[in-house]
C-alpha cells in the first residue's frame, strides 16, 4: 500500500481519476500511437449491389519495374468471383479468381484497352479439365503488312485463337498464313482453323480468307479431314463461297 500510495503523489492522476499524456509520459507510461492508427490503404467501397472493392494507392508506370506486378484494385463479382488488377511496366493485368482458383487472365495496355500485337494473347483461360484457352485481339488490317514484311519468316502464323491440352500439345488452332503462291482469285493470305488428335496429327482443317469465306479457287481445298494415322478421308472444294464438289 505505501508503494502505491507514493507512487500516486508522485504522479498524480488529471480530473476524472485518469492520467493525462503528460503525467503518463512523467510515469513512463506514454501510449504508442502508432499502434492504434488505421492504415490509408487499402480504401474500401460499395456499389449499389452490395459488392465490395477495395482499392490501393496508385503507381506511375516509371516506378515498376520489368516483371513486377502491383495490385491496385480487388472486386467482388457475380458469381462469387473476384477480379484482381495489378499494374505492369506495359500496362494491366486483370486475374479472375473462383474461390481461390485463378480461372482468366487479360491483358491491357496503358490506356486499359485489350492488348493487340501479333501472338500475344490479350485472355488467357485456365479450365477445368486442365487445358488452357488463348484468345488474340488481332487487327486483320495489318495481317498483309506483317506476313509480307521482308523480315518476317515464310511459315509465320497469326494466331486468332489456341486451345492446349493439360500435357501442352495443342488440341485446336485458329490462324492466318501466307501461301507461298496466289490462288486463282489472288488471295494469298488464308485462315486454317485445325482440330487435332492426342498424337499431334489433324483431325479436321477448314480454311477460309480474310472476310471469313471460302477462298475463290476451286482447285484449293476449304475443308479436309484426316484419321489418326494421318491418312486423309475427306476433301472438300468451294467456289465463290459455294461448295461445288467433295472427294474421300
Amino acid at each position: 500500500m505505501g508503494k502505491n500510495n507514493d507512487f500516486e503523489k508522485k504522479h498524480p492522476r488529471g480530473k476524472g481519476g485518469k492520467f493525462t499524456e503528460k503525467r503518463r509520459e512523467e510515469a513512463g507510461m506514454s501510449l504508442d500511437n502508432s499502434a492504434f492508427s488505421i492504415p490509408d490503404w487499402p480504401k474500401k467501397r460499395m456499389d449499389k449491389r452490395g459488392f465490395t472493392t477495395l482499392y490501393w494507392e496508385d503507381k506511375p508506370f516509371s516506378d515498376l519495374v520489368p516483371g513486377e506486378r502491383y495490385l491496385v484494385e480487388e472486386q467482388e463479382v457475380l458469381s462469387g468471383c473476384t477480379n484482381k488488377t495489378f499494374k505492369t511496366s506495359k500496362g494491366y493485368e486483370i486475374d479472375t479468381y473462383k474461390g481461390k482458383k485463378l480461372g482468366i487472365r487479360m491483358y491491357f495496355d496503358r490506356d486499359k484497352k485489350p492488348i493487340s500485337k501479333f501472338n500475344q494473347p490479350y485472355q488467357v483461360q485456365w479450365r477445368d479439365d486442365g487445358s488452357i484457352s488463348e484468345r488474340y485481339n488481332v487487327n486483320l488490317g495489318k495481317i498483309n503488312a506483317y506476313l509480307f514484311a521482308p523480315d518476317t519468316e515464310p511459315d509465320s502464323r497469326v494466331y486468332c485463337d489456341r486451345v492446349l491440352r493439360k500435357d501442352g500439345s495443342t488440341s485446336y488452332e485458329r490462324f492466318y498464313h501466307k501461301l507461298d503462291t496466289p490462288l486463282e482469285s489472288g488471295e494469298q493470305i488464308v485462315g486454317e482453323e485445325i482440330d487435332y488428335y492426342e498424337n499431334g496429327q489433324p483431325a479436321e482443317i477448314r480454311r477460309f480468307n480474310l472476310d471469313g469465306k471460302s477462298c475463290g479457287d476451286r482447285n484449293y481445298p476449304m475443308g479436309q479431314k484426316f484419321d489418326e494415322n494421318g491418312k486423309r478421308t475427306l476433301v472438300s472444294f468451294s467456289e465463290n463461297g459455294k461448295f461445288i464438289r467433295r472427294e474421300e
